[in-house]
């Protein structure tokens, strides 16, 4: 579970897909309006890629942005899905995240309830640019 966490503290963050760019995070945005199917946001030099859930985004009652998120790898052999909220002020955090298999078998998870501690986001990386998609700047 921590290995999980970790995992995705790191490519959420940005230190994983450092060279990541999204992919049209303007357009994915304004599609994403009425659309629920995952979209491409970025992708790393390894491969992995990060998709967001616009559709299914929302304002809660404190301000924050919540959204779900997808990660995959390259190799097909794991997927990941979270839920993650946004302060729109420099800081994100996980809500929940399970890790699959190819055949769906759930192979590690983060339901709780108790949400991650709050992360700054980095000038600079990936991160950042997930906060401009979910926030809007």
């Amino acid at each position: 579970m921590k290995r999980l966490l970790a995992l995705f503290v790191l490519l959420w963050a940005g230190a994983g897909c450092r060279d990541a760019r999204p992919a049209s995070a303007d357009g994915a945005a304004a599609h994403g309006e009425s659309d629920d199917t995952w979209q491409l946001v970025s992708s790393g030099a390894d491969g992995e890629s990060i998709y967001f859930s616009f559709g299914t985004m929302a304002r809660t009652a404190r301000g924050t942005m919540l959204t779900w998120s997808k990660l995959t790898w390259p190799n097909g052999n794991r997927k990941a899905i979270g839920r993650l909220e946004y302060d729109c002020r420099g800081r994100w955090r996980m809500l929940s995240a399970a890790s699959y298999d190819p055949d769906g078998n759930i192979i590690d998870s983060k339901t709780d309830g108790k949400p991650s501690p709050w992360y700054d986001i980095v000038a600079d990386t990936a991160a950042q640019d997930y906060q401009r998609v979910v926030c809007g700047r």
